[in-house]
């Protein structure tokens, strides 16, 4: 590849000519000069413009950032710019990369200024260069007070020098970065004060995080999670600490509770939020199915965002937290800020270390500053954070796996590819990383299961990612969805049959690995990861080690490169397909060869550039198989609930040739006897079909005919979800019940214990159970049917008998005052059988039979009994019900309190009343509320008018005592008048 170099006194071009311009070159001997010269310039032509557009870009930041207050000529200690053309060697380290070739250096000594203003363009810098960029594009009032964040070179000394300013700022040091101070003050005092300072070289907005949006559409038959449970037995996530920052999940929450380690980095906010991020994450299903996250065995550490830094190190060790979920953002920035420096700190000294995050719900928005300020729907991550390059950002796919247009999308400020994947998140890109990061404690699980406990690399994590995801959106890479769409049975069983190299490179040195394709060999996929180290704050590009990737076809010589995104600022370059190139920019890099010709290939790895003695690296790799097919939805009953959904997608996994390739789906529903079709022709390479539910109550099983085979799916069960009822909660004994299940030859009775799981306590060949309290003292239980034909059936969702609303034998008694003075009693028996009679009773407020209003036998049909207390007087009347039992005994219900008005038409309560509480006005049926009602004082001043008969009377404004009033119609005629007793406190 030839290179063009023109250089000018401050910038550098340099075109790289594509191998279509050697072509071109070649055609000037063969064809008419003209023509070829006219080629020459339809290839030169993107080139200059993009030239063109690096030198503009360079001037601009000349412009922006040189000192013209400043003699050029004279010295001064302090920062310079410093263009080179190519000869980065200057022997100073620079505080800032601005582009490739302008660095912001600091020069202490009028000799190392002479040294370099002889070999190098130096300019002095004005201080603009160490505001964040979103900072400086930032409207704020210059009086306004902001917190700031002050990264110094002698944090103590800018400190000391702040604090005898004071009180025009408030000024801390941050516990988790020695060189960080918090500073609230003005701009103008910032600039003023804090600017100048040579200590300071990077300030930025502290601006607060808040929850990405989540909502529940969570589908279990998405990415494969329920083959994950059915194909491969014990990946749950055991074993595994997810960390969650944001606020707390809720300790009680059924699904995760019993296992949220104690944190002293957790916030005191318990969000709702965060309970469906850790449910998603790592839930276990006590209350149903459709709350079981991937890792379900996994542990849960939470810790506060409102510290946006990388949490302590130390405190993640001692909890062991290896994959931590952020499912939050700020707002749009386009830098490499102090947080994003820190998380690839702590992944670069803690290799096993995943951070996962939520690219963000802006993908409409346009970003204000930044390499792509102004271009629409790009570039919108929320969250300096998410532009660390060791971490993994997650996009959204809706539920009808569309991608999702408030998802935000990259590139990084930098160009690089984010977010690298895509996941579930049909209202959010909350959900999704939750997903991801439930996916990836399984993946840790696994590994460690086969390797001595120990974990994999985040590397070997991320290459197994990216290197098994679907393409989604545009074919191949692209700025919305990254690598793919999550494949986590793919990348679980990846790991689990070791299709992965692990090694580590220095300078000069060369990976090798062989691998042989053979004759059916539908795709080859190669991918290289590797955690570098941190880069400079504010600096134009986040890469410093550099590793390359390329597989060579050893027969042929044919050499294959990664994909490589445009990261050109222009909407029509950015939407450009991937293109194979080397890649200088990302961290992980991804080859696909598609129909791959058989024989031997040499996966290589060599480094470019690395500033350590060595780099550590990890290589995905997968052939997937022509030919090759599996069905991973539905596989149990769990994934045909009719009460849920009356359409779900059958899902398949396999590989093509010919992506137009077709297959017969039929289905049985007599273990294979006989068939029936479906769809007569599905396009294969689909991988799913939208299926109707039948209603049956029945096993069946999906068959796909194809050129190259039949495939059965798992049998499974067609019928509805048992629900489980409480039938009566006594003192001592509480009864269950539940429908009848096809093919069930018992039940098993589970219960929330003594575990973070349910447990099966006892099981019944009945339809229902009578326990003991004694013997079982719980609260929480569920039902599942064990099947004659050896199928899962599912469980039925939890039921807290607390919260059920039944009481012993009855469901509730109610008491309601109908018109003519009659009060109507109503009771609803929880269970037929046991109950003999129904009585109904007056009392006093103490319980003393005052009377039997009606008794009543019960029918065999009859759950609900009534009975009225007529003509009744103004006042307060009390009323219970007496249950009379088969057995004997008898039991009664609470005592029901109501205050009837009579003849009157309004009567208050309680009378009297105590002066700080409400009195409640009873008003007759039917009367009009749009009465008016005066309060007057023993002196006859007007304490209160009511133009409206209100429902409770406040009395925290009265004095105690007597309080009279009148009730007047709407004409003014009185209705009613009298006096409140208001006693005192």
């Amino acid at each position: 590849m030839a290179a063009l170099i023109i250089e000018q006194p401050f910038y550098t071009l340099r075109l790289f000519f594509h191998p279509t311009f050697l072509k071109t070159v070649i055609m000037l001997r063969k064809c008419s000069f003209l023509l070829s010269f006219i080629s020459l310039l339809a290839v030169l032509y993107p080139c200059l413009l993009e030239a063109q557009d690096l030198r503009s870009s360079k001037e601009s930041l000349l412009k922006s950032y040189a000192d013209k207050k400043v003699d050029s000529i004279a010295f001064r200690p302090g920062y310079y710019l410093l263009a080179t053309t190519g000869n980065k060697n200057v022997g100073i380290l620079p505080t800032r990369n601005l582009s490739d070739n302008l660095d912001v250096i600091l020069i202490e000594t009028e000799n190392q200024y002479q040294q370099l203003k002889s070999k190098f363009a130096l300019v002095a810098a004005n201080d603009e260069w160490k505001l964040s960029e979103s900072l400086r594009q930032k409207n704020i009032s210059r009086i306004q007070l902001i917190k700031y964040q002050i990264l110094c070179t002698d944090a103590q000394k800018v400190f000391e020098y702040l604090e005898n300013l004071k009180p025009a700022i408030v000024v801390s040091r941050n516990i988790r970065h020695i060189d960080l101070l918090n500073v609230y003050c003005s701009l103008n005092f910032l600039k003023d004060n804090i600017l100048p300072l040579t200590e300071v070289y990077f300030i930025d907005e502290i601006i607060m995080a808040r929850p990405e949006i989540s909502a529940i559409g969570y589908e279990r038959n998405f990415h494969g999670i329920n083959a994950v449970d059915h194909f491969i037995q014990g990946a749950n996530g055991r074993g595994i600490t997810i960390g969650i920052k944001e606020n707390s999940p809720d300790p009680a929450d059924l699904d995760i509770i019993q296992r949220i380690l104690p944190s002293t980095l957790a916030s005191s906010t318990v969000q709702s939020h965060a309970t469906t991020i850790a449910s998603l994450a790592a839930g276990a299903g006590n209350i149903f199915y459709d709350g079981r996250g991937i890792a379900n065995h996994a542990l849960i550490f939470p810790s506060s965002f409102s510290n946006l830094m990388a949490d302590d190190p130390s405190a993640l060790l001692a909890k062991q937290v290896s994959i931590q979920n952020h499912s939050y953002g700020t707002v749009i920035q386009n830098f490499y800020g102090i947080e994003a420096q820190s998380y690839d700190q702590l992944s670069y000294s803690n290799k096993n270390y995943v951070a996962v995050f939520s690219s963000g719900n802006s993908g409409k928005l346009t970003s204000a500053a930044g390499l792509y300020a102004g271009i629409p729907a790009v570039a919108n991550l929320t969250g300096n954070f998410k532009m660390a390059k060791n971490v993994i950002t997650v996009g959204a796919v809706n539920n009808e796996e569309t991608l999702v247009a408030e998802s935000s999308q990259g590139p990084a400020y930098d160009g690089r590819i984010v977010p690298q994947l895509i996941a579930l998140g049909a209202n959010g890109t909350s959900d999704a990383a939750a997903i991801v990061s439930g996916t990836i404690a399984v993946m840790q699980q696994v590994y460690a299961d086969s390797n001595v406990t120990l974990l994999p690399s985040a590397a070997l994590v991320k290459a197994t990612l990216y290197n098994t995801a679907a393409d989604i959106g545009l074919p191949g890479l692209d700025h919305k969805s990254g690598y793919g769409s999550l494949a986590s049975y793919a990348a679980i069983k990846s790991l689990q049959e070791r299709k992965y190299e692990e090694a580590s490179i220095s300078i000069g040195n060369t990976y090798n690995k062989q691998i042989f394709i053979p004759a059916n060999a539908n795709r080859l996929k190669v991918t290289l990861s590797w955690t570098d180290s941190a880069a400079s704050v504010n600096n134009n590009r986040a890469l410093l080690n550099d590793l390359d990737l390329q597989i060579t076809h050893l027969p042929t010589g044919q050499i294959f490169l990664p994909w490589v995104l445009s990261s050109y600022p222009h909407p029509d370059s950015l939407k450009a397909p991937a293109k194979r190139r080397r890649d200088s920019l990302n961290t992980s890099e991804k080859i696909s060869i598609d129909l791959p010709l058989v024989g031997l290939y040499t996966i290589t790895v060599t480094a470019s550039k690395i500033y350590q003695n060595n780099i550590s690296f990890a290589i995905a790799f997968q052939v997937d198989t022509s030919g090759s097919f599996i069905f991973t939805n539905p596989v149990t009953a769990s994934d045909v609930d009719r009460k849920e959904k009356e359409y779900i997608p059958v899902r398949w996994e396999t590989a093509v040739a010919d992506t137009n390739s077709a297959g017969k789906l039929s289905i049985s529903y007599n273990d294979g006897q006989s068939w029936q079709v479906v769809e007569n022709s599905i396009q294969l390479s689909k991988q799913k079909y939208i299926w109707k539910i039948p209603a049956l109550n029945t096993t069946a099983q999906f068959k796909m005919e194809t050129t190259f085979g039949s495939f059965l799916s798992p049998a499974f069960m067609i019928e509805n979800i048992t629900v489980i009822k409480t039938d009566f909660v006594c003192t001592d004994s509480i009864r269950l019940s539940w429908p009848k299940y096809l093919s069930a030859t018992s039940y098993n009775i589970y219960a929330y214990a003594d575990s973070a799981f349910l447990k099966k306590i006892i099981s019944t060949p009945d339809s229902f159970l009578v326990m003991q309290k004694n013997l079982f003292p719980y609260n929480v239980f569920a039902v599942q049917p064990v099947l004659s034909n050896g199928l899962i059936a599912p469980r039925s969702v939890a039921l807290d008998i607390r919260f059920s609303g039944i009481k012993c034998f009855y469901e509730n008694f109610t008491v309601e005052e109908k018109s003519n003075n009659n009060i109507d009693l109503e009771v609803h028996l929880s269970i037929r059988g046991y109950v003999d009679s129904v009585i109904f009773e007056r009392t006093d407020k103490f319980g003393k039979l005052l009377g039997t209003i009606s008794r009543l036998k019960t029918s065999p049909q009859g759950l609900n009994y009534s009975a009225s207390d007529l003509q009744l007087q103004s006042g307060t009347y009390y009323y219970r019900v007496r249950l009379l039992l088969r057995s004997g005994d008898s039991l009664q219900t609470a005592i029901e309190e109501i205050t009837v008005a009579g003849t009157n038409l309004v009567v208050f309560s309680p009378t009297p009343g105590v002066r700080g509480q409400k009195i409640k006005l009873i008003v007759q049926p039917g009367a009009d509320f749009q009465s008016s009602l005066l309060l007057y004082n023993a002196e006859g001043k007007m304490l209160q008018i009511y133009k409206s008969l209100p429902e409770f009377l406040p009395t925290e404004s009265f004095a105690a005592g007597v309080v009279f009033y009148k009730i007047l119609s709407r004409s003014g005629s009185l209705l009613q008048s009298g006096k409140i007793i208001i006693l005192p406190m």
